[in-house]
């Protein structure tokens, strides 16, 4: 080991390691000596990280299983492109003289029914279904798909297989 580390990192190093002083701390590192065809010396071989070093001691990196049985995965890329046009379909609603709250559950309950994996889903907020959108705000239910539409510019079959495509 070289000599200008700290007496303490010299006394805490484990047998087989080498030590990289990395952002101000001492790593180890798992070490080993190879033949090299043509040298006359060994080549110093150097491994995955076993840890580190501080005033304390050695203190082994520590491997952490995760558990992704109880996980959900949800979208995120398109909704938030359909989000970015979002202010558009609120604007339109305002001037068909829908509430600005309304207007933007009509929108997010749209997004979830076309992608029901979407990560609005996350924060455990109910949306309407497109049942309760045409029973609730009937005068809305033609105006929102079509809005939805408008503010992509692509059809409703178009925004469906591009769901499909990424997964949803």
């Amino acid at each position: 080991m070289n000599t200008k580390y700290p007496d303490y990192v010299r006394s805490f190093c484990p047998k087989g390691t080498a030590v990289r002083l990395r952002n101000g701390r001492y790593l180890v590192f798992r070490a080993t000596s190879k033949h090299v065809p043509g040298k006359s010396y060994p080549v110093t071989v150097i491994g995955d990280m076993v840890g580190w070093i501080d005033s304390n001691g050695f203190h082994p990196q520590s491997t952490r299983t995760v558990d992704f049985s109880s996980s959900e995965v949800f979208e995120y890329g398109f909704t938030a492109l359909l989000l970015t046009k979002e202010d558009a379909f609120l604007a339109r609603r305002k001037a068909d003289g829908i509430a600005r709250k309304d207007a933007d559950l009509i929108y997010r309950s749209l997004i979830v029914s076309l992608s029901p994996s979407s990560c609005l889903r996350a924060g455990g907020k109910e949306y309407l279904s497109t049942g309760e959108i045409a029973s609730e705000y009937p005068a809305a239910t033609g105006l929102a798909l079509a809005g939805l539409e408008r503010s992509l510019g692509l059809p409703e079959q178009v925004i469906r297989l591009l769901f499909t495509m990424v997964g949803c």
